[in-house]
């Protein structure tokens, strides 16, 4: 009885109680103050302990939260303590800690986002960001419990009471010397960290990670071929080509490694140069062929043919075919050789220029006149007002498929590709010709004489 009127004494004056923590059972504790009495596990520290039995046995203060004599009930917390305190603490330190001042600490605890970190008997977040300059997957690959830190304050929150921490601000920035430990053109060592579907990451040292692009593996390979050839874990040797601390990006270059065929190429191959090499596949806009020295141009479907619109690549050439090509350009900054099949011949729309008398097959017949061939794959328009003096309602009054027809070419456009004749202008010339070479004569000509001439 006088137990329980101690008890209840306390908890009306609102005292602290001494207890014994006995027992641990589902949802807390059972503590000894005299009586058995309840604590929740949520009451025990500021946060969920992780280790609860090592408690067992320990002599602490309690606050009496709830009680209920006559159901002989009674609930502690001991948090309730260590945030009074804590608050008076931190009410204190914040009058005089300041943003930027470097304190000691205490790892009071460990999350998935950071570390708490008692400075003084109040805590400060140090997030997982301000741990290390490189990325940290887990706290607990750098931190533990207990561990002693020296932090500096980054930001104070005083109406929330928050504060954050860092460390990684004490150590140098390891991009702000990267510029002069690794200059352009620089050979370096380091590790590959992930893969992408565009390249792979390099720790060059903790905190600086360059890239390999994709593009600078090989000077002749395809991507499909050594993409897979990369692991984490693995050591490469590198180049770097370029580097600016500020965006904090690194660019290396395995390939640059060794000498650019792409030099020995434009040397070995200027523009006109006839070229042999083996198709090694097709796109919906060209050809890829590999060159002796194991680099691919590209025919463009365009180059392919003069006189002939391409479906495909594969009208005209098969992968694995040898092939005879001519260079048209090469760019060693893009890597890029341009090839053409129908430079090796002269373009044939060349010959068909204004003024030129052509000879040609009736082909086929249209609203506006006739199209007639001049050569496999060259045709020219004969327009219904350019048949004759006098102009037919269609061509085929006049004009019989497959007749073969001759006329004076009127204009000629070979960007594209369009050629316009005329029967009438070419006769007109002629019948213009006939009478200046007559207009001396005493005599006028025969019909006999002007036919002729014809």
């Amino acid at each position: 009885i006088v137990v329980w009127e101690t008890v209840e004494s306390k908890y009306k004056k609102n005292e602290l109680i001494d207890g014994v923590i006995r027992k641990k059972v589902k949802g807390g504790f059972i503590v000894d103050i005299g009586v058995d009495a309840f604590l929740p596990a949520s009451q025990l520290e500021l946060r969920m302990v992780k280790d609860p039995v090592s408690y067992l046995g320990q002599k602490l203060q309690f606050l009496i939260t709830e009680m209920n004599r006559g159901q002989k009930n009674i609930v502690l917390s001991r948090r309730k303590i260590l945030e009074t305190e804590q608050k008076q603490l931190r009410e204190k330190v914040m009058t005089t800690i300041s943003e930027g001042q470097v304190v000691d600490g205490i790892v009071s605890g460990i999350t998935d986002f950071g570390a708490f970190v008692d400075i003084g008997g109040i805590e400060g977040l140090l997030h997982i960001g301000d741990i290390v300059w490189y990325h940290l997957k887990k706290v607990d690959e750098i931190l533990h419990l207990g561990d002693k830190v020296k932090v500096q304050v980054l930001k104070i929150d005083r109406e929330k009471g928050k504060i954050s921490l860092g460390m990684k601000q004490l150590a140098p920035r390891p991009w702000s010397l990267a510029a002069e430990k690794y200059p352009k053109d620089s050979v370096v060592k380091g590790t590959v960290t992930s893969v992408t579907d565009f390249g792979v990451f390099v720790k060059i040292e903790p905190g600086l990670e360059g890239l390999l692009h994709f593009s600078e593996v090989s000077w002749s390979e395809r991507e499909e071929t050594f993409r897979k050839s990369f692991k984490p874990g693995q050591e490469l040797e590198l180049k770097v080509i370029a580097i600016d601390p500020e965006k904090e990006k690194l660019s290396l270059s395995l390939k640059r490694l060794k000498s650019n065929p792409w030099e020995e190429v434009k040397r070995n191959y200027p523009s006109g140069t006839k070229v042999k090499g083996t198709v090694t596949h097709l796109t919906p806009f060209g050809a890829f062929v590999k060159l002796p020295e194991g680099i691919e141009g590209l025919i463009h479907i365009a180059d392919m043919l003069w006189t002939k619109k391409i479906r495909h690549p594969q009208d005209v050439v098969q992968v694995g075919q040898e092939i005879e090509a001519v260079v048209l350009e090469v760019n060693t900054e893009s890597e890029k050789i341009v090839l053409s099949l129908k430079h090796l011949a002269e373009d044939p729309f060349h010959k068909y220029q204004s003024g030129k008398v052509v000879t040609g097959t009736v082909k086929r017949f249209v609203d506006f006149g006739a199209f007639v061939e001049l050569e496999p794959g060259v045709e020219a328009l004969l327009r219904l007002a350019e048949i004759g003096p006098k102009k037919p309602e269609n061509a085929s009054e006049v004009l019989a498929l497959n007749q073969t027809i001759e006329a004076k070419v009127i204009k000629s456009d070979i960007r594209d590709r369009k050629i316009d004749i005329s029967i009438k202008k070419l006769e007109q010339e002629r019948e213009k010709e006939l009478l200046r070479k007559y207009a001396n004569k005493d005599e006028k000509p025969t019909l006999g004489e002007v036919l002729e001439e014809q």
